[in-house]
C-alpha cells in the first residue's frame, strides 16, 4: 500500500517537473526575472522525494 502511494507521488512529481521545466522556459523566454523569484516551488519536491525514502 505504502509503496503504491510512493509511486503515485513519484509519478505526480515527474508531471510536475514537465510542468515547471515548461514553465521556467516560458519565464526564461519572457524575463530573466520570474525565474529567480521562484526557487522555493523548486525545494518543495526535493522535501517529497525525502518523506518517500
Amino acid at each position: 500500500m505504502f509503496a503504491n502511494t510512493c509511486i503515485r507521488l513519484k509519478t505526480k512529481l515527474i508531471e510536475k517537473e514537465r510542468r515547471t521545466r515548461l514553465g521556467r522556459q516560458m519565464s526564461s523566454q519572457m524575463s530573466g526575472t520570474e525565474r529567480f523569484q521562484s526557487p522555493g516551488r523548486q525545494s518543495l519536491p526535493e522535501r517529497r522525494k525525502g518523506e518517500c525514502g
